[in-house]
Formats: structure tokens, C-alpha cells, sequence
């Protein structure tokens, strides 16, 4: 069994959870739960709607993944074989359980004994509460903390609500089209734009996985929706030790080997992998990579023949390994220059299909 399989695993279990709160809980503080529009690895999407005004807002309940470890008694270090083994006799307990929710006062965050519970929430926290209402990504709306009946304490934060689909189901449909190689082109410049204004206000994300954004096909709008990963203005005293937060097999080598010492720079890696994906469908890397595990050859799962000429195929690649570096001091770190890079292959693409 892969990783992949096991993390699903976690996100099923979540998934029965979310029902059975939904089930039991009809608001939570000041807002009225409509549905469950979000279930992540460590965390529940509720659709809300404000008992104070009236609006929608996305409400996020975090540390779902460490309050099932604990509940269950499953050991840290092999939950995912734990959880994969006892799976039926997990999912009825939590199908005959009762779990209601209470509002708890805004400073029981203390009583949060855990650091990577407590960390889980500020990083989200920290960073969020910086950002401002923008069209780039979510921003903190409010905030809270719930108790269980089980005694648990769980974080939850409240954003904007935005409709759309996850990016990875959009691109997922793409073809190798021309048209469609210059819509994902488009997508990347977008995500370098939400990039730039992320890294203006001090975030270094750690998670640009494409399953982290939302995509409006009607008003073409990408908003970034998940900061569990990210660091506000390089403080690190929130990462938890030996614990590796993000997408595995898009991450950059220096993130997977130590959350902690990754920069604005190990963002930018996220730009190669994901359009490593979008042209492939392939991960760069494995669940199970090592430290010293170099990515996939992009020239293995990518022939030049979709391209129907060899000089766009060739800049295509270049634009990948350099983005994909292994040695950090050998990418390219200037989003400018690879914004003047994804411009001339589309407009190589363009002038391509006129001639045909």
C-alpha cells in the first residue's frame, strides 16, 4: 500500500466524521452550517452562512487528523498502516458516535497542550490574519475554537467563500490541445501573480499543489484557499519537529528534507511541478521519495511531437528542469524572467497553430 492510498484513507475517515457533525451540529458559533463543500487531509470545509449578516463564508475546522490519532489510540509514526487495518471498526464508531460541538472563549487556544496542534493553528492563523480582502486568495474573516464531547479542542477559521472547483479537477480534463497547453500556461502565470502577492505580505506557502486552489471556469478566477503549511515572515518556531507538512511529490528537496529551511525561492519549485503535471499528468516525485530522490525526467513522459515543433518543446523543458533545479542555487529566481519565458512559448504556440 502507497502513501497516497493511506492519506486517503485519513481524508475517508474525515469524510464519515463531517457527516456525523453535520448530522449533529446545525450552527456553529454565529454561523448556520449549510453543507460540507471541503474534506482535506487534516481538516473539514463547512459551506456557512452568518447568523449576524447574512453571508456565505467558508468555515475550516483544523486538527481533524490529530483528534482521530488520539481518539483511536493509533501510534504516530504508523497511523496510516494502523488506520488502513482497523478501518471498519474506526468508521462504526464513528457512525455510532455522538459528536456535538460547543463554542469555546477565544484564548482556550492555551489550553492546547500539543505543539503541533497548536502549531497546525498558527501557521494558518499567522498567516491568514495578515492578508486583507484581495482577488489572490482567502483572508481571515474570524476565528474560534470548539469543544467536543470527547473533550477535544478544535481550531476553526472562517474565509471568504468562493465558488469554483479545485484546480486539479479542471486541469484534469485538458487534452493536448494547443489551445489547452496555452490555457494551463495561462493558469501558471496566474498562480506567479497570486505568488508575488504572497510573498509581498511575507507568507512563504510550502503547499502550491493545484489541489490548493479554486478555479471559476465562468470568470477564469484562481483563488489560493489553504495556508495549513505556511510560514508568516519566516518564523519558523511553528513548524513541529520531524513532521513534513505538503504535497511529497511536488515539494522542493529542500522542503522535504527540512520544512524549516525552505525560502520564497522553494515556492517557486511548486511552479515547475505543477506544470510538470498539467502537460503529463505525472507527479515529478513518489509518495515514498528519499531525501536524495532526484524528480522524474519531464523528457520521459513528454514527447516533443505534441508540440509539433522541437524549439517549443525544447523551451518547455528548459522552463521545467530550470524551475526544478535540484540544487537550489542553480533554479531560476526571478518570476519576472520565467513570466518572459511562459510568454514567448505562448506566443511560439499561437504563431504555430496560425501556420498550420
Amino acid at each position: 500500500m502507497d502513501n497516497s492510498q493511506e492519506i486517503n484513507y485519513m481524508r475517508y475517515i474525515i469524510g464519515i466524521l463531517a457527516k456525523k457533525l453535520l448530522e449533529k451540529n446545525k450552527k456553529i458559533g454565529d454561523y448556520q452550517i449549510n453543507n460540507v463543500c471541503g474534506i482535506g487531509s487534516n481538516g473539514i470545509v463547512l459551506d456557512v452562512t452568518s447568523l449576524k449578516n447574512g453571508n456565505k463564508y467558508a468555515l475550516k475546522i483544523l486538527n481533524v487528523s490529530y483528534y482521530i490519532i488520539k481518539k483511536f489510540n493509533l501510534n504516530k509514526k504508523i497511523y496510516k498502516e494502523e488506520l488502513a487495518n482497523n478501518l471498519n471498526d474506526i468508521e462504526n464508531n464513528i457512525r455510532n458516535g455522538n459528536y456535538y460541538l460547543a463554542s469555546g472563549d477565544k484564548d482556550v487556544y492555551k489550553n492546547i497542550k500539543s505543539d503541533e496542534e497548536l502549531n497546525s493553528f498558527l501557521r494558518e492563523y499567522n498567516s491568514l490574519k495578515t492578508l486583507k480582502s484581495n482577488k489572490y486568495c482567502v483572508n481571515l474573516v474570524d476565528y474560534g475554537f470548539l469543544n467536543n464531547n470527547d473533550g477535544y479542542i478544535f481550531p476553526y477559521i472562517v474565509m471568504p467563500y468562493f465558488d469554483g472547483v479545485k484546480l486539479t479537477e479542471y486541469i484534469n480534463k485538458k487534452t493536448n490541445s494547443t489551445a489547452d497547453f496555452i490555457d494551463m500556461l495561462n493558469i501558471i502565470e496566474k498562480i506567479i501573480k497570486i505568488i508575488k502577492y504572497i510573498h509581498s505580505k511575507k507568507i512563504i506557502h510550502r503547499d502550491l499543489h493545484l489541489e490548493n486552489f479554486l478555479y471559476n471556469e465562468e470568470n477564469e478566477k484562481i483563488i489560493l484557499i489553504d495556508f495549513g503549511t505556511a510560514i508568516y515572515n519566516c518564523d519558523f518556531s511553528v513548524d513541529t519537529v520531524g513532521e513534513i507538512r505538503g504535497s511529497r511529490r511536488l515539494m522542493s528537496p529542500e522542503q522535504f528534507k527540512n520544512p524549516s529551511e525552505t525560502c520564497y525561492f522553494s515556492d517557486y519549485y511548486f511552479l515547475g511541478s505543477n506544470l510538470f503535471y498539467m502537460l503529463t499528468k505525472k507527479y515529478p516525485y513518489s509518495q515514498n521519495r528519499k531525501i536524495e530522490t532526484q524528480p522524474n525526467d519531464i523528457m520521459k513522459f513528454l514527447n516533443y511531437k505534441v508540440f509539433n515543433q522541437r524549439d517549443i518543446y525544447d523551451k518547455i523543458v528548459y522552463l521545467i528542469n530550470s524551475l526544478m533545479a535540484y540544487n537550489l542555487l542553480n533554479r531560476l529566481k526571478d518570476l519576472n524572467e520565467i513570466e518572459k519565458i511562459i510568454f514567448e512559448i505562448k506566443s511560439m504556440l499561437i504563431k504555430n497553430k496560425l501556420d498550420r
